[in-house]
Parts: structure tokens; C-alpha cells; sequence
């Protein structure tokens, strides 16, 4: 790798894009790029996992095809700091002993998730080079440069990898806020004349693609945040995302237009505002900040609480304190909550449970649907055609979304003049194949999805995830019993425990007539002994016959017979 030459190297081969994760759902934003037997990656992020996932962490890319290959990667790069776009790297840098390129913000943040991954909270040794602005550096035959766009998170970056088969503009997270908090707006001039200059390929994020007009821009949350804040007559809790930077910066200049001082609290949070002010990224007013033991030194009605737990999460800081459980602060009569983000799919019930919780409690909760207390850091319709006629690509790509929204962002390409025939919607694995003037599909490379747990990472055909599922779908049985040996006195009567098989009542009584079957085979195997091991099969097999037929269930039967 020479970061100071400009000039990639050639490159007979095509150029080949492949997207690991981020295509066809949220989450695990990761793609691989290729050209003259080398290779480049941009972002590596996880996915928190919804649905049938029992006992798993985090949802990752499969790695396998860049593994398989490591010898080709030269280098990842970052488009900015969200973990859907970073999270990945604790477990992929294991095996992967690479450069990794991001903004300033960008890296911070990264060290940050390595240290966590370490466990030591010390920071983890690694190759992380800080790309600056309109600065390229290469790698092989690439190039690559950081534009800057705008986003939720400050130094958000879109990046122009040059090829000699042609430039690919990879978008990153961006809106077109004409007003950003930081001042730093995307930058569209920029942008411009990279595509006047010739662009092969787009990849854009398709996040809002299925809703029209502009995104509303993020300073009107602000205003509706003072607003709040002024007229409330008590404390006042907002929950946002521990990263949502600019967010977290419009809190802090409420509370001290408002005259409150500010506590944030939340590991994840409290760790990002440091590093984010560290880095100039987040602006401290003065006298604003107080630490939660001092709190209690301070008028209640002249306090805002900045806290992680927006999506319900069980452990975050607002979910104790909504449970009562929270040794700093509690929440009463009179207090205002206010969830400044959107609820994620598939946690509704968990941030439902704590919004019943906190108005049971007697606070005024305001959420999503209410007063402008939370907009979009993702450009909608209008703005992605923007990006669309800045660039004038070739080809298109819509990335970073569900299926559905893939299939709107293409629309929107195809409505600014790019054929159909030159827009490809990839799943991931699928390698799209390019030249200077033509795009095709090409065969298919491994990818899916691996599934952390704690620091056990597995694949979704695993035996161990087969089994978890099992357990969560039809429940778990374990018999007990002493058994006597042949002649001696009676075995002490099995005892029947059932978990996750139906409802109480049903389940014990079910339990009783288990305990009944289980007995009769002992006494039979008491009469006319055979090996432990088929009367434990024996058991096993009878006492799930009980559930079947009851419940048309198949639970899991653990049979734990010990010989005296």
C-alpha cells in the first residue's frame, strides 16, 4: 500500500462489487470490492437481532469469502461511527490484520468498540489511519477519498474509490439538511464535480427512499425540545441514541437556554459525549453539565436528564429508572419524558412496556408520533434523486435498506433517467461485475449471517442454535429421580419440572401425569432391570409422549437418573 501515490495501480481484470450485509435488510452494512487480485472493504456493522434468535448478541456478516481471501484485502474503509456500520470490527480484526481508514469521529469510536470487545477497557493496538477530507490514499489499483455528507453522527463521509475501470460512489448515511448543526453540510458542490468528472457506478443508501419529499430538518427538533423543556414544570428525561451526536448537542443548548443543568447518564452515552467533545465534534456549554451524585444538589425543576434506553433495552438507564430500580434518580408526578428517536422494528414491545410504565408513574411521556421530537438522519425521496443527478452515474446500486426500500430507491434512479437495465437490486453475496462500459451479474460468493453470543461466534445452522430454537418453540422437561438398585428399597418417586411448554396450570398438571409415567417405567426397569442408560431412554421418550399428545409439542426431555 503507498497512501501517497495517486495513481492506482492498473487493472486487467473487472471490477467486481459484492455486498455482504446492508442489501435487503437493516444492519450489517458491508461491501467488498475488487479489482487486479486485490481487494478493499467499506464498513463492517452488526445487526441487533429481532425474532427467533434466542440467546444471540449480535448478527454479524459471514465473513467467510473475505477470510478465504485475506491475503487479497488490503484495507477497510469507514463511512462514519454507527455500529450497523462499525460493530463488526472487533471480531473481524481478530483474523484480519489490516488498515482501517475513517474520519477522525469515525476512528474514536471504533477504539472505543475495541476496547469493549477486549474487556480491559484499555485500548486495543490497531493499523487505524484517519482519512481526511478530499485527501485520497491508495490501495492497489484503488483510490479512495472521503467527501464529507451529513448525517446523525458528525464526520460522516461518502467515499470515491477510483478504479481503472471507472469511479464508484459509495453514499454513506447522508440527508441534504440544508442546516446542519455542525454547519457541515453535505457537500453537494463536491459531489458535483466528482460526477462531471465521470462516475460508473452509484451506491446509495435507500433508507427513505419509500417516502416522499425532503427529510425535515434536524434543528426543528431542537426548537421542539426547548419548547418542551421551558413548559415543563418539572425534571425532564430524553432518550436518544447514545450516538445521535448532533441530537445530544441541541440538549445541552436547551437546557441552557432553558436554565436547567444537564446529566448524562448511560455508559455508552456518557462515553460518546467524551469523545465526540474531545474531538470538537460536541460543543459543552458551560455550567451546563453536572454529574449524576451531584444532582441532588439542584432544584428537580431545573434538571434535564440526557439517558440511553430509547428502544426499551432492559438494562439501560432509563429502563431502570422507569422500573424504580435506578439508585440516582426516580421518576414521579410531574416530570416530562421525551423519546427523541424512533422506535426500531421489533421493539415495540419492549419501549412499549416502559412508556405504560413511566405514565403509570405519573410522568408526561412524549414519543414517537408526538411533537417534532425526532427526524430522519437519512435523506428521503426528493434528496436521493438529488445525490442521483449530482453524480450522473452509469449504474446504480441501492443499498442500506429493507427490500422494499431497495426497489423504491431504484424507482427513483429509473425517474431521474437511469435505465432499468442499469440498476441492479444485489442480495448479498451477489457480485455484480463491471467494466468501463458494461455491468452484469457473476456468480455468487458465501455470505449470510453469524450470530454472537457473548464471545462464541456461530453460524444459524449450528447445532447450538438449532437446539436454542427447539427449546423457545416447544420447551424444555427435565425428570429427576433416585433409582434403587434391584432388591434394595423403593426408588424415591420422580419429580417432573417443565419450562416454556404451555401455560402454567396445563403445564402442571401435565408435570403430575409425567411424574405417573416416569414412575411406572422404573418399576418396570425394577422388575426386569436392563442398563441405566435405556430406562433414561425409556423416561425420556414416555414422559414426551405426555406434552405430545396434549399439546401437539415436542419439548426437550432431559432424563436425570441417578443410581443409588
Amino acid at each position: 500500500m503507498n497512501d501517497s501515490a495517486l495513481t492506482p495501480e492498473p487493472c486487467s481484470a473487472p471490477l467486481r462489487v459484492i455486498p455482504l450485509g446492508g442489501v435487503g435488510t437493516f444492519g450489517m452494512n458491508c461491501t467488498v470490492l475488487e479489482c487486479g487480485g486485490h481487494m478493499i472493504m467499506v464498513d463492517a456493522g452488526f445487526k441487533i437481532p429481532q425474532g427467533n434468535y434466542p440467546g444471540v448478541d449480535l448478527i454479524l456478516p459471514d465473513f467467510t469469502y473475505v477470510l478465504e481471501n485475506l491475503h487479497r484485502l488490503d484495507a477497510i474503509f469507514l463511512t462514519h461511527g454507527h455500529d450497523d456500520h462499525i460493530g463488526s470490527l472487533p471480531f473481524l480484526l481478530r483474523q484480519a490484520d489490516v488498515p482501517v481508514y475513517g474520519t477522525a469521529l469515525t476512528l474514536a469510536f471504533v477504539r472505543e468498540r475495541l476496547a469493549d470487545r477486549n474487556g480491559n477497557g484499555q485500548p486495543v493496538d490497531g493499523d487505524l489511519r484517519q482519512l481526511m477530507f478530499r485527501d485520497p490514499v491508495t490501495c492497489g489499483p484503488f483510490n479512495i477519498e472521503a467527501v464529507r455528507v451529513t448525517h446523525s453522527i458528525p464526520d460522516g463521509a461518502a467515499l470515491i474509490i477510483r478504479t481503472p475501470v471507472g469511479t464508484v460512489v459509495h453514499s454513506g448515511d447522508y440527508k441534504m439538511d440544508q442546516a446542519p448543526i455542525d454547519g457541515n453540510p453535505t457537500d453537494l458542490a463536491g459531489l458535483s464535480d466528482i460526477g462531471e468528472a465521470g462516475v460508473l457506478l452509484l451506491m446509495s443508501d435507500s433508507t427513505n427512499a419509500d417516502r416522499p419529499g425532503f427529510t425535515r430538518p434536524e434543528a426543528e427538533v431542537g426548537r421542539a425540545i426547548e419548547d418542551l423543556m421551558g413548559q415543563a414544570p418539572n425534571r425532564v428525561f430524553i432518550a436518544t441514541f447514545a450516538s445521535h451526536i448532533h441530537r445530544i448537542q441541541q440538549i445541552l443548548d436547551a437546557a441552557k437556554a432553558c436554565g436547567r443543568k444537564a446529566v448524562i447518564e448511560g455508559r455508552r452515552m456518557i462515553g460518546n459525549s467524551r469523545l465526540a467533545s474531545d474531538l470538537g465534534c460536541l460543543h459543552v456549554p458551560p455550567d451546563v453539565l453536572i454529574s449524576m451524585e451531584n444532582a441532588a444538589e439542584h432544584d428537580s425543576g431545573k434538571l434535564v436528564y440526557l439517558v440511553t434506553g430509547s428502544q426499551g433495552e432492559p438494562m439501560s438507564a432509563l429502563s431502570r429508572i422507569a422500573r424504580g430500580e435506578h439508585s440516582g434518580v426516580k421518576v414521579g408526578n410531574g416530570d416530562t419524558v421525551i423519546f427523541s428517536s424512533r422506535i426500531i422494528p421489533g421493539n415495540e414491545l419492549s419501549a412499549g412496556s416502559m412508556i405504560d410504565r413511566l405514565f403509570r408513574a405519573g410522568a408526561q411521556v412524549y414519543y414517537q408520533g408526538s411533537p417534532m421530537v425526532h427526524v430522519s438522519g437519512h435523506g428521503s425521496a426528493e434528496e436521493i434523486k438529488l445525490m442521483i443527478n449530482a453524480v450522473k452515474p452509469r449504474f446504480f446500486v441501492p443499498i442500506h435498506g429493507d427490500y422494499r426500500q431497495l426497489v423504491a430507491c431504484s424507482s427513483l434512479a429509473q425517474q431521474v433517467g437511469i435505465e432499468k437495465d442499469r440498476t441492479f437490486i444485489l442480495d448479498p453475496g451477489q457480485v455484480l461485475e463491471l467494466s468501463e462500459d458494461t455491468a452484469c451479474l457473476g456468480d455468487s460468493v458465501p455470505a449470510g449471517r453469524m450470530l454472537v453470543d457473548g464471545d462464541l461466534v456461530t453460524d444459524l445452522g449450528s447445532p447450538l442454535m438449532k437446539e436454542r430454537r427447539r427449546l423457545a418453540r416447544e420447551g424444555l422437561v427435565v425428570v429427576v429421580a433416585s433409582i434403587a438398585a434391584p432388591g434394595e428399597p423403593e426408588s424415591i418417586a420422580p419429580s417432573v419440572f417443565s419450562v416454556g411448554v404451555g401455560l402454567e396450570e396445563a403445564s402442571q398438571s401435565l408435570d403430575r401425569e409425567a411424574e405417573v409415567v416416569a414412575k411406572n417405567f422404573i418399576m418396570e426397569w425394577r422388575s426386569a432391570p436392563s442398563s441405566i442408560a435405556e430406562l433414561r431412554e425409556d423416561v425420556r421418550i414416555g414422559v414426551r409422549a405426555v406434552y405430545r399428545r396434549a399439546l401437539q409439542k415436542k419439548p426437550m426431555v432431559v432424563s436425570v437418573l441417578v443410581e443409588e
